[in-house]
């Protein structure tokens, strides 16, 4: 329940940055200066959120291996990959000018 929780967080928060970003690109001058670093908290603040998601997911499923003799599937290889991109995109966002 609570890597949902987060997961839902990161997803709110991802949209959220890049609308910021690209008001960041449109915006005149004198705007441009009041939310320099909102994308950029919003981009650190989801990749946080993915952090923990990612974490309690695959600290869930581990659990779940132990009782059922299960393995770990498709689903958290693809959590693994999209924190990845979660991180590559926090870093770009970051050193935006």
């Amino acid at each position: 329940m609570a890597a949902r929780i987060f997961i839902i967080i990161c997803c709110i928060l991802a949209p959220l940055s890049v609308i910021s970003i690209l008001t960041n690109i449109f915006v005149n001058e004198k705007l441009k200066k009041r939310i320099y670093l909102l994308p950029k908290i919003l981009a650190t603040a989801s990749f946080i959120n993915g952090i923990i998601a990612v974490r309690l997911g695959i600290g869930m499923a581990e659990d779940v291996i132990k009782i059922r003799n299960a393995v770990i599937g498709e689903s958290c290889i693809l959590a693994i990959v999209a924190l990845v991109l979660n991180l590559v995109g926090a870093v770009i966002t970051c050193f935006m000018a």
